[in-house]
């Protein structure tokens, strides 16, 4: 996936997953490449298929320093996508402004770029309608 060959990635975590060889942070790279190949719902799936348990076992294998990502602001992207998926919007904002601010990967920046604008989006509050300046007239 860093050499920007996403079709490879995702066909060799596919072969991993269909193995039953895969952990969740495999199941996590393949949405990550799945989402950069512009296949973000599909990405989205393969997470929430995953289960909040299995976002759980993700992050406690992370803290405990079992998956490492290079450089290490490529982290952020993946718990931005894992935070997305489970509805956290908040968190999936903070942690794809880290990926931005990281400065990891800057080709897939773009893609960031879209999922904090989509995010805003769906968190835009309506405006109230401005007042009526005369009474209707019927």
């Amino acid at each position: 996936m860093m050499l920007n060959q996403l079709d490879n990635a995702v066909e060799t975590y596919l072969e991993a997953v269909a193995a039953g060889v895969a952990r969740t942070s495999t199941v996590y790279g393949l949405a990550v490449a799945l989402d950069r190949d512009g296949e973000g719902d599909q990405a989205l799936r393969r997470i929430q298929n995953q289960g909040e348990d299995g976002f759980e076992a993700f992050t406690k294998e992370y803290m405990r320093q079992q998956i490492f990502f290079v450089p290490e602001g490529e982290a952020n992207y993946y718990f931005a996508l894992a935070n997305e998926a489970f509805g956290n919007d908040g968190a999936a904002l903070e942690f794809w402004n880290r990926y931005l601010q990281s400065g990891a990967h800057p080709e897939f920046q773009p893609r960031a770029k879209e999922h904090i604008e989509q995010l805003r989006k769906r968190h835009v509050k309506p405006e109230a309608p401005a007042p009526l300046k005369e009474e209707p007239s019927w």
